[in-house]
């Protein structure tokens, strides 16, 4: 896995450690993370094999800030899914609460569909000094797919004039 996870994400863990350590049941925690990927079968074992509740969580929390960028968010999404929801919503507030950090000014990407995402997408115009756009309904398909991907509503609006576009 490429990179690690985010600081401010890397701080909530650090800052709430001690809680998630007393708070976490991991047995279907762990399952989940296995299935999106962010922990190997190895890892799972390894998890597993410790004795106590304790030294589980320590295990995992001590391998979750390696395991790339979108670990945080599939932790959250495990915590959401095993019915420790309160844990995610503890860490989505320390996260919030990083004054240096950008993401206080962000809103949690859980939801689903987690919104709207208008694309415009002209091809044709009335005006002769622009051509056709070759190319342009194939990028708007596969916009279309990685935004729905992403699971996003995606509204397509095609060959809009000018005007449209500013009064929508």
């Amino acid at each position: 896995m490429l990179g690690g996870m985010e600081k401010h994400h890397k701080n909530a863990l650090m800052k709430l450690r001690i809680h998630l350590l007393q708070e976490m049941v991991i047995e279907e925690l762990v399952e989940h993370l296995v299935s999106s990927e962010v922990l190997t079968p190895a890892m799972h074992d390894d998890i597993m094999t410790r004795r106590t509740a304790l030294t589980k969580n320590v295990t995992l929390l001590n391998l979750l800030p390696r395991r790339g960028p979108r670990a945080y968010e599939e932790f959250c999404k495990a915590l959401c899914a095993t019915g420790q929801r309160h844990l995610a919503q503890e860490l989505e507030k320390k996260v919030k609460h990083q004054g240096n950090s950008i993401t206080h000014q962000a809103y949690t990407m859980f939801s689903r569909p987690r919104g709207v995402a208008l694309l415009m997408s002209n091809i044709r115009f009335d005006t002769p000094d622009l051509d056709y756009r070759s190319g342009g309904d194939v990028d708007s398909v596969l916009l279309q797919k990685l935004f729905s991907s992403l699971s996003f509503q995606v509204e397509v609006r095609s060959n809009l004039s000018a005007q449209v576009n500013v009064t929508g």
